[in-house]
Formats: structure tokens, C-alpha cells, sequence
């Protein structure tokens, strides 16, 4: 859960929220800054599953073209995710092993929500299955 603690921006300008999003008060009501500027350029109200993206990954940065609408939360987080891949090893449709932390293409890892080699998984099982008879890790 994230902290409710606002900081407040130069005069008149708002306040910075826990998650480092800018508010503003817009005809008595506290909005999200960002909120305000899409929805100003789409000339309509943001939808319920609507979200906004910040391409820089900064969500102080509220500069128009800094802002993506998202139909819904499940595509924000895969933009969130290929960027992620995109930095860490150049393949933005590459995914990490949850065990071994290496980035490979999808096609050699296995698994739903957490992905994984399959030797990966195979060695994660001996040792949890030994941790859980013996009290135990095996030796390496």
C-alpha cells in the first residue's frame, strides 16, 4: 500500500503525491494532473477501465507526449513489462526467468504468470521437495 504523504510543489501548482504523480485542484475537486491533460486533448471524461501510461516512466512528467491512454489495466502492465525487457536485455518481447533471473525469448522459457526455464523449475523442485523432507538444502 502506498503512502498517502503529499509534498507540496512550487505555489499554486499542486502537490506531489506518494506515488510521485502530480494533483491539481480543478473546480474544488483534487484530480491527477495527468488525468486533466488527456482528458482535456480527448475533449471527453476517461472511461472506467481506462489508464493512463507514462512513456518515460516518469509520473511527474505530464507533458502530452509523454501520455498514453490504455484501455485497461492488463495492457498498462504489458507496456510496464516490455519496457522493462526493452532496457534490461534489448528484446522488448523477451521475458526473465523468476528462478535464474535471465532474459530469454519466450519460446524457451515455460510456465503462466511466472516464467521459467524448465531446468530451472526441475532443480527449484528438488531442492524445495528436500528442504521440506530433511529440513534442508541439498549441497550444491
Amino acid at each position: 500500500m502506498s503512502k498517502s504523504r503529499n509534498i507540496y510543489n512550487k505555489k499554486g501548482t499542486g502537490t506531489i503525491s506518494g506515488t510521485g504523480h502530480r494533483n491539481i485542484q480543478i473546480n474544488g475537486e483534487k484530480r491527477g494532473e495527468h488525468r486533466w491533460i488527456v482528458e482535456k486533448v480527448l475533449g471527453r471524461r476517461l472511461k472506467s477501465p481506462e489508464e493512463i501510461h507514462h512513456v518515460n516512466v516518469d509520473p511527474a512528467d505530464n507533458r502530452h507526449e509523454n501520455l498514453v491512454v490504455c484501455p485497461d489495466r492488463a495492457y498498462h502492465k504489458l507496456l510496464h513489462t516490455r519496457t522493462e525487457a526493452l532496457d534490461a536485455c534489448g528484446h522488448a518481447d523477451w521475458r526473465k526467468c523468476w528462478i535464474c533471473k535471465v532474459w530469454e525469448p519466450l519460446d524457451k522459457l515455460s510456465g503462466g504468470r511466472q516464467l521459467y526455464h524448465s531446468e530451472c523449475n526441475n532443480k527449484y523442485s528438488l531442492m524445495t521437495r528436500s528442504r521440506r523432507l530433511h529440513g534442508t538444502a541439498p549441497p550444491p
